[in-house]
């Protein structure tokens, strides 16, 4: 039985453009989001006024409050978890689909990283805009090693792709022959 190759040309580069930046960059905003939203929230609950009848300070602060902490404390890395579990992934999914792609896509790969560069520059500038908005101080206090990375994407990109890149198109043999003929390591 002849094995079918994918015929739409698309190669282990072609994640970094697709996949990627575009749930980094999304995952990034909304564990930012999610984190102003939920302090600003817990902060509005704590707030002890004279006119209600029952306070909720004490109630907010023994449950939401501790939980606001944690996720204070846990959000950063939370975003580095994200940022890299998707890079792990690239490179084990470089790593077990080598040798696969003809050696034509290479020229195709590197089209695509440069034009992944061109569009990371734009991203980085996008959210360089945003977090220098006043009111999102979130994403410098509470997100500055996740921010940072993104900040530096064009270089993460440019080295990722090219490691993705070379594991890609390597001659690293999958499987070797034994003395029986059958395949095993």
């Amino acid at each position: 039985m002849i094995e079918k190759r994918d015929k739409r040309g698309i190669s282990a580069t072609a994640d970094i453009l697709k996949v990627v930046i575009p749930i980094l960059f999304v995952g990034v905003i909304i564990l930012g989001i999610f984190v102003f939203a939920f302090d600003t929230i817990t902060d509005s609950l704590s707030v002890d006024t004279p006119q209600m009848q029952y306070s909720l300070k004490n109630a907010t602060d023994s449950s939401l409050g501790k939980l606001n902490i944690g996720l204070l404390n846990s959000a950063d890395w939370i975003g580095l978890a994200l940022i890299f579990g998707l890079i792990g992934g690239m490179i084990i999914n470089a790593f077990f689909f080598r040798g696969r792609y003809p050696k034509l896509f290479f020229i195709i790969d590197l089209l695509i990283l440069i034009s992944t560069l061109i569009v990371s520059v734009y991203l980085t500038n996008v959210y360089e805009i945003l977090i220098n908005e006043p009111i999102l101080d979130v994403y410098k206090t509470n997100l500055p090693l996740s921010s940072t990375f993104v900040l530096k994407l064009p270089m993460i990109v440019g080295i990722v792709g090219m490691i993705v890149m070379i594991l890609s198109y390597s001659g690293i043999p999958h499987k070797r022959k034994t003395l029986e003929g059958e395949y095993g390591y």
